[in-house]
């Protein structure tokens, strides 16, 4: 995948996903995961990407298919910048956080459940047909394994299969707090701007710490406007602080869990592009091409980042060390529409007016989630160039399908990967008891490994907000 173009191997649906590539050292490794998601963002129809002007962050996760890893196949992506106060979160027919991040995260949930659905139904239909035909339907990520009783469905993730979330940016919050400090200022990535003086410590600008958290957590809150009332402010956790839950408890929702999966499907790798070493510099132009120390200087400040913000792991009891996943940069792939390429962070030179100066590119208002396959009727098949696939456009800010009108009612716009998806698929394989109703009373059912996982990471960081008063709604 090295060479940046899609070999002719096809993926369930006929479309060419799946690239071959020869035994390799992490950085190569890097080099194709990021390859494969940029190329395939860049071939999709121009409906689904953001407009030239704007940047946007781009997410997506990888399976690496193998003992060598011989093929890799993606199997959802994202984009996005905006997620939703918490005036806008009145039920579980919005989607909550629009970032990248977690697009890919819940665009792979429901090719998780998708999997699970399919061979779920297949073996309902073999039940009740005289056919001794036992074929299951093909799978990339899972198979399923004996269960104690009939029609008792358990999944685990396939042998060999490695899972590699790729970011074109560092995470917003403490992954995005570089090290390196020139006079008094701090060069950070273009998620995040940070200020440090000699008498203050590190403060955000719009990332804010969680309320009366300690610090050494060091959880944060994704940024937003500072002018806007408490209440439409969002408490979303930083997308550094997800990633580090990830790591920990899985990818995994609970309702994937109570489909039948029985063991966490975690990240076995994080990848991020050149664009977040770039971010380290007010001019990414000036020098860094040409200076390899300076090069080097700069993926070591960005890797650290990350990997102080995962090690947070450590603290939490019984969690095996061995599990954190290894951070790595690809240094050769970029995001034509990152917010280094698209908004420089030196745009005025000096003598330049303030007047005179560039204004801002704005970051894009629209999440795109893309599945290598399933979902909701309404998602759009990507053509064989784009990699195939399932389509779908948010309004970031609103949390529902691009195009919907503002007066629209959510449960008429709502997108796929919201809670209330999720429950509609889960119900059309399991019969809920009749004292169950609400998607925050079948989520609290979950499997008890999927819980203790959550109970521990819980307690060890008490501060992490949990908006469990949106789960209470049930499907109308």
């Amino acid at each position: 995948m090295s060479s940046g173009t899609l070999s002719s191997s096809s993926n369930l649906d006929g479309a060419p996903l799946l690239t071959s590539r020869d035994n390799s050292d992490d950085e190569r490794l890097a080099n194709d995961v990021a390859n494969l998601v940029v190329e395939t963002y860049l071939k999709l129809p121009q409906k689904f990407r953001v407009k030239s002007t704007e940047w946007t962050v781009l997410s997506g996760i990888v399976a690496e298919l193998g003992e060598s890893g011989e093929e890799l196949v993606l199997v959802s992506l994202g984009t996005g910048t905006k997620c939703l106060g918490d005036a806008e979160l009145v039920d579980g027919y919005v989607v909550r956080d629009c970032h990248a991040e977690t697009m890919a995260r819940r665009g792979l949930n429901n090719v998780l459940m998708e999997e699970m659905s399919s061979i779920i139904a297949q073996r309902h239909a073999h039940s009740t047909s005289n056919s001794d035909k036992k074929e299951l339907p093909e799978t990339v990520l899972l198979e399923p394994i004996a269960g104690n009783s009939e029609g008792d469905f358990r999944f685990r993730l396939k042998p060999n299969v490695r899972l590699h979330l790729f970011i074109s940016d560092s995470p917003c919050g403490c992954a995005s707090e570089y090290a390196r400090v020139e006079g008094d200022s701090r060069r950070i990535t273009g998620a995040k701007r940070y200020r440090l003086s000699s008498s203050e410590a590190l403060s955000a600008e719009g990332t804010r710490n969680v309320d009366d958290v300690d610090d050494d957590d060091n959880l944060r809150t994704k940024s937003g406007r500072s002018d806007l009332p408490k209440e439409k402010r969002t408490r979303c956790m930083s997308c550094s602080d997800k990633v580090m839950k990830w790591a920990a408890i899985g990818f995994q929702s609970s309702l994937a869990c109570l489909m039948g999966l029985i063991v966490p499907v975690r990240p076995h790798s994080i990848i991020l592009s050149r664009d977040a070493v770039l971010g380290a510099y007010e001019d990414p132009s000036v020098g860094f091409a040409n200076d390899a120390a300076l090069r080097q200087d700069a993926i070591d400040e960005v890797r650290s980042a990350l990997e102080n913000s995962l090690s947070r792991l450590k603290r939490c009891p019984g969690y095996d060390v061995n599990l954190l996943p290894r951070v790595r940069v690809a240094k050769t792939v970029g995001f034509p529409q990152s917010r280094q390429r698209i908004d420089p962070p030196m745009k005025k030179t000096v003598g330049d007016s303030l007047s005179s100066a560039s204004k801002p590119a704005p970051s894009s208002g629209v999440a795109l989630s893309w599945i290598v396959k399933g979902g909701g009727p309404r998602r759009e098949r990507c053509g064989a160039k784009a990699g195939g696939g399932m389509a779908e456009t948010l309004v970031g800010v609103r949390g529902v399908r691009e195009g919907a009108s503002k007066t629209a009612s959510s449960r008429l716009v709502c997108s796929d990967l919201c809670k209330a998806a999720w429950l509609k698929r889960y119900m059309e394989h399991v019969t809920l008891a009749g004292d169950v109703r609400t998607y925050g009373e079948v989520k609290q059912s979950k499997p008890t490994w999927h819980r203790q996982l959550v109970d521990e990471f819980r307690k060890t960081f008490p501060g992490w907000n949990v908006n469990e008063r949106f789960d209470n709604f049930i499907l109308e």
